[in-house]
């Protein structure tokens, strides 16, 4: 069986790296939107014809045969050796085989990322664009960032209903979505590449600044994606009755190191029996509130995407007011 603490530690490293990088190098930067999807096939010819799962195999016949964006991504998170452990692994193994075609199939993603990426470009002229490597990894990293452009490990985001989960860890349960989310995964994570932040505090960032990195990144794609799928759905389900309550919590806890507080990235149930990442809910009612000082939802996107002072967009918003 995985570690399911070494599973939690890398995804919170995937997240940090995400929401950290506002990817400014004009050298990674291009034309147009641009997706690329070659890797996928090449995963799965290795899966058929591999003799063995040993990370020479993998590292042989997937990733030195890949795009550049794989073999950025193997590096990051040593793809060869951690295949040949998900894969051991009856109940990981059965899971690759049942999301297979769902990760062959992503045409529908790419139609509508690049239809939301154009409409950003539309509100937020600065919208920069890179390449989308779409991949297979090892059930640990939903998406990176590199020199090359944004990776998404897509295995992470192609569940059916009847996909076979039973035998996985409860935080591949909790992380893992439906082939339907994948869209609102991948602009996500294209929000995150265009945002300015800097933290006020070297070396660490505050939950409330945190939160409104992560909500950002979901109240526009969230945006973008009308009547699409919302890969946080469910804290909004679970959030709005309890927005006050959670209010409070949250209002207590929002100077302190993210990492400190159970906010965002534990992949299971809080201590005080809240959903996992209800960070990104705070942070999305926080954005509802700022968009709302303006004359419309286009001008709230273009100023939050343009400033780097996260508290400059709380003070803005009125949101610590809203419950008094």
């Amino acid at each position: 069986m995985l570690a399911m603490k070494n599973f939690f530690l890398v995804f919170v490293i995937v997240i940090v790296s995400l929401v950290a990088c506002n990817s400014n190098d004009d050298e990674i930067t291009i034309a147009e939107p641009s997706f690329i999807t070659s890797d996928i096939d090449l995963f799965w010819q290795t899966f058929d014809e591999a003799e063995n799962f040993s990370s020479g195999t993998f590292q042989d016949l997937y990733i030195n045969q890949g795009t550049v964006g794989l073999k950025d991504y193997a590096v990051q998170k040593n793809l060869a050796r951690d295949l040949q452990l998900t894969l051991k692994n009856d109940s990981y193994l059965s899971y690759y085989h049942s999301v297979r075609n769902n990760t062959l199939d992503v045409s529908g993603t790419i139609k509508i990322s690049e239809v939301a990426f154009m409409d950003l470009k539309d509100i937020y002229p600065n919208t920069k664009f890179y390449n989308v490597y779409f991949l297979i990894g090892a059930l640990n990293a939903g998406g990176r960032i590199s020199n090359n452009g944004l990776l998404i490990a897509v295995e992470m985001f192609s569940k059916s209903d009847d996909t076979p989960v039973q035998g996985l860890g409860e935080w591949h349960q909790n992380v893992t979505r439906n082939k339907e989310y994948l869209s609102s995964v991948v602009v996500h994570e294209f929000i995150h590449m265009q945002q300015q932040f800097r933290p006020q505090n070297p070396g660490y960032r505050t939950t409330l600044e945190q939160s409104i990195a992560e909500g950002m990144a979901d109240f526009v794609s969230h945006y973008l994606l009308k009547g699409k799928h919302f890969m946080n759905e469910h804290l909004h389900a679970y959030g709005d009755p309890l927005e006050e309550e959670l209010w409070k919590e949250f209002e207590s806890q929002m100077s302190l190191n993210y990492q400190e507080t159970e906010w965002f990235y534990t992949g299971r149930t809080t201590s005080k029996g809240h959903p996992a990442d209800m960070g990104y809910y705070m942070g999305f009612k926080i954005l509802e509130a700022y968009s709302a000082t303006f004359s419309n939802t286009r001008e709230a996107i273009a100023a939050m995407l343009s400033t780097s002072n996260y508290y400059d967009i709380f003070e803005r918003s009125g949101y610590a007011s809203k419950f008094n």
